[in-house]
């Protein structure tokens, strides 16, 4: 399964990914909405994108209108991983609020990709 993690601090991006990666997931980042966008033109689909909402250039509010808008990526799942938890987040499929606990991250990422989120929606 591939996972598109869009987080711009670099130290939690990299947690993200070993987390993710320990579980044999395959694992492509970004630091931006801007940046996901594109490489979702340019690769393979992902199964499932987690993304911070606090980010530069775009954030993942804008992203996920963006995405939601999109009937080529409309259908990816999106879990998002953020201390700020503002703005219109009903599109994304389930949240956590960070610090996060490696636990609840891998039982949501799989409810996620099963197409069962907990829908802990702020």
């Amino acid at each position: 399964m591939r996972i598109l993690v869009i987080e711009d601090n670099h130290d939690m991006r990299v947690c993200l990914r070993q987390m993710l990666e320990d579980s044999r997931y395959k694992v492509y980042t970004v630091a931006n909405g801007k940046d996901a966008l594109v490489f979702l033109e340019n690769n393979l689909l992902p199964d499932l994108i987690v993304l911070d909402v606090n980010m530069p250039i775009m954030n993942g509010e804008e992203f996920l209108i963006r995405l939601r808008g999109s009937v080529k990526f409309c259908a990816i799942p999106t879990l998002i991983v953020s201390g700020d938890l503002d703005g219109d987040l009903q599109l994304a499929n389930a949240f956590l609020v960070k610090p996060i606990e490696v636990h609840s991250f891998m039982s949501e990422v799989g409810l996620c990709l099963r197409g069962s989120p907990s829908f802990n929606h702020p």
